[in-house]
This record gives C-alpha cells, structure tokens and sequence, in this order.
C-alpha cells in the first residue's frame, strides 16, 4: 500500500490553493547565486551628482554591539559655563550634545574605514607645515 502523494513526503503531490514555501522550486526558476565561479575585482565609488544632505560634525562618538560599529555624529558650538554643570560617575563634568546623524557599519568594512581615513590624514599632513589642530604629529590616536 502506497500513501497518497499529500501525505508521502518522498513523492511531491500537487500544490495547495495559493501555493506554499514548500512548492517554491517548482513555481520560481533557479536564481543566480552571488557566489558563482566569476569573480572580478572592482572600485565603489560614491556618485557626486546624487543628491544628498551634507551634515557638519565636529565631534564622533563610536559604540559598538558584538555586530557593528555605530558613529555618532554630533556638532558642539558655545559650551557656556552652565552646559558644564552636570557632572558623571567620575565627577568630571558632561556636556550633552544633540546627534545630527549617526551612521552604523558592518565591523567587515571598519578596517578599510580606517585605512582610507589613514590616507586622507597623511595627505592633509603633507600638504601643511603643521599638523591640524588638536593633532599630535606623533600620536594619532585622539578620540574624542
């Protein structure tokens, strides 16, 4: 004795009303997967007439989940006296700044991030007799 197709799950039986996940293969062709054979070397480059809102920022705040890196960007103007108030578990004082836009990135593509912000710092510097301001010649690593 045989069981009917929709109960044999070794022989495909015909699709319920509406399809279902189950009968994806036979209602969709094969796609191409993005790990074929080919491969080629190529440049991403970001289109500059693309319309797109340019944001000042003159301070960064990074934190990270066990996933990605996530950049705050923030633009302090005035810090007056009484911004300098409040002060946090080490007694030193918190100024709180409004984010503009923050920006999340797979940690895969952090170490390029750093190489291309390397190379964009080594050209200012050598193009200028003096470091910029609030750069140590011999050390950069300031954070804010």
């Amino acid at each position: 004795a045989t069981l009917p197709p929709e109960r044999n799950p070794g022989r495909p039986g015909p699709p319920p009303p509406g399809g279902s996940p189950h009968d994806f293969p036979r209602r969709f062709p094969p796609t191409i997967s993005l790990t074929m054979a080919i491969k080629r070397t190529f440049k991403i480059k970001a289109r500059r007439d693309a319309p797109c809102p340019e944001i000042y920022a003159n301070f960064c705040e990074a934190t990270h989940s066990p996933f990605d890196l996530t950049l705050t960007f923030c633009s302090l103007t005035g810090i007056q006296p009484e911004d300098l108030s409040e002060t946090g578990d080490t007694g030193e004082a918190v100024v709180y700044a409004n984010p503009k836009t923050r920006v999340t990135l797979p940690f895969r593509i952090v170490p390029a991030l750093i190489k291309m912000l390397e190379t964009q710092l080594n050209a200012i510097e050598e193009n200028e007799e003096e470091p910029p301001p609030g750069l140590d010649s011999d050390d950069h690593q300031v954070v804010h």
